[in-house]
């Protein structure tokens, strides 16, 4: 599992995609950072992020298809997941190692927008319950959109076919609560 993850893992940060993916959710998420606070009022003392993490999904939403669209339909289409699948791995060690992969890539992102709370903190108030909670929801949230990204990675050999699929089916997830 670990050769898996090691390979997914080089291939997100030896290319431009891991960093530039950082640089345009620290974009989006400076952009709607700077909306919340201009919205606030001077009589607020506390500064919540989870209107930030909110708003931030619907744009995710085009990152994350991208992320995963390449993980199994490039392995098919380049003939290497004969090898994978008799390699001496188990068939959830590899999808393991590819999930881990990439939710390395979702995490080094969260970690990246940890330095506006620790700013906001500084100069400010933050409610930390909020916080973390906001943190951990929109963890999971990645989590469950990149396991449904490489399930959908998985049924196609071409990879902007599994990006517009997955973009559609994580829509249709996002707005399921509003039937």
């Amino acid at each position: 599992m670990f050769s898996v993850y090691k390979k997914e893992v080089q291939s997100f940060f030896y290319t431009p995609f891991a960093y530039v993916s950082a640089a345009l959710f620290i974009f989006l998420f400076t952009m709607m950072f700077n909306i919340a606070i201009s919205k606030m009022d001077s009589s607020s003392i506390h500064f919540t992020f989870t209107e930030i993490f909110y708003d931030i999904t619907f744009y995710f939403i085009f990152l994350v298809p991208i992320m995963t669209m390449r993980s199994y339909a490039d392995e098919r289409k380049f003939g290497t997941e004969i090898l994978l699948m008799t390699s001496p791995l188990s068939v959830w060690q590899i999808v393991l190692g590819k999930f881990l992969a990439t939710m390395t890539v979702f995490c080094f992102m969260l970690l990246c927008s940890a330095i506006f709370p620790i700013f906001t903190s500084i100069y400010g108030s933050v409610v930390i319950g909020q916080l973390i909670c906001a943190y951990v929801g929109f963890f999971l949230w990645g989590a469950m959109f990149i396991a449904l990204g490489l399930l959908i990675s998985s049924f196609t050999e071409n990879s902007i076919i599994a990006a517009i699929i997955g973009e559609i089916v994580m829509f249709v997830f996002l707005f399921l609560d509003q039937f």
